[in-house]
């Protein structure tokens, strides 16, 4: 069984708000499952390489290139 990370841990791995995590997972934006009482839940190891990712990246690669504001 993987482990997996609560909406709170991914959140202040990315130093960002639980809603905002929970929003990234409704759009799909972050790997992650429902459990069956409708929680979400992140698996850690895409989420630490995802972090990890994020904090090397440069950052014309984080940027939307739509015009829109980060």
């Amino acid at each position: 069984m993987q482990d997996l990370l609560r909406t709170s841990d991914v959140a202040a791995l990315f130093q960002v708000s639980t809603r905002t995590v929970s929003e990234w997972a409704r759009r799909g934006r972050v790997p992650c499952m429902r459990t069956p009482g409708g929680q979400w839940r992140y698996p850690a190891e895409p989420i630490r390489r995802l972090v990890n990712r994020v904090e090397h990246a440069p950052w014309e690669e984080l940027a939307p290139t739509d015009g829109r504001v980060a």
